[in-house]
């Protein structure tokens, strides 16, 4: 006689994996989230946004853009670095940034390599000395440096160091002298100069020294009087 199993009933909606006591019921949801948990244990590459065609036309255009401007920017530096210094060696020292504000190689102010013999202005100005007229010697070597200066500069530069020479060179009478003369070139300057200064006495030396005569200290009236005549009688021979 055939001996009758009892069958265990199944709920509707719920999955049977064997035993009940090992295995209770498990919802769709926590499956889901099983499978995702596991998905990402085994390192499943996220899928990112795909970025569209004209997107990526934009950053390139601006990256572009952006390196151009970097480009031109450098470039002016450049120009400008160039237009207004430029790199010299000196003889005897290290390169050196010399300034020249824009001006052109060929400009007399910017020539770095003079004709044999000629000297800078201001190494001209140098040679020559302050006089004021009242010592025959330091107004002969007066003479002497200005003349040689004159003529070891090039000739455009010639009316500048005349210049110099009336505002900085000149003191005391000799300034006032010439302060109310027309001076046009040195060659004038020194001729009166000769005539006036290194002459027996000169007419305008005397002049000055006339008009600026006072008593000494402790000068008697009579030594002071002798004095006056013969100042007197010099400008009228």
């Amino acid at each position: 006689m055939a001996t009758y199993q009892p069958q265990t009933p199944r709920d509707e909606g719920n999955a049977w994996n064997g035993d009940t006591a090992d295995n209770p019921h498990v919802t769709s949801g926590e499956v889901n989230r099983e499978i995702g948990r596991l998905k990402e244990a085994v390192g499943e590459p996220r899928v990112t946004p795909t970025r569209s065609r004209q997107e990526e036309i934009l950053d390139r255009l601006i990256d572009a853009i952006t390196g151009l401007q970097d480009r031109v920017s450098r470039m002016e530096i450049t120009n400008c670095a160039r237009e207004n210094f430029r790199l010299v060696r000196p003889d005897d020292g290290p390169e050196e940034l010399h300034v020249t504000y824009g001006r052109d190689l060929n400009d007399v102010r910017e020539l770095r390599d003079r004709p044999t013999g000629y000297l800078r202005l201001k190494d001209a100005r140098r040679l020559i000395p302050e006089i004021d007229g009242s010592i025959r010697n330091k107004t002969q070597e007066f003479i002497t440096a200005s003349t040689y200066a004159m003529d070891k500069i090039i000739y455009a530069e010639r009316s500048a160091l005349l210049e110099e020479i009336l505002n900085t060179k000149l003191k005391g009478k000799l300034l006032l002298d010439f302060q109310t003369r027309s001076v046009q070139s040195f060659e004038q300057l020194r001729r009166e100069i000769e005539i006036n200064y290194l002459g027996k006495r000169g007419t305008s030396h005397l002049q000055l020294e006339f008009n600026a005569l006072k008593q000494k200290p402790q000068e008697s009236a009579h030594t002071y009087g002798r004095r006056v005549d013969q100042l007197a009688m010099e400008l009228v021979t």
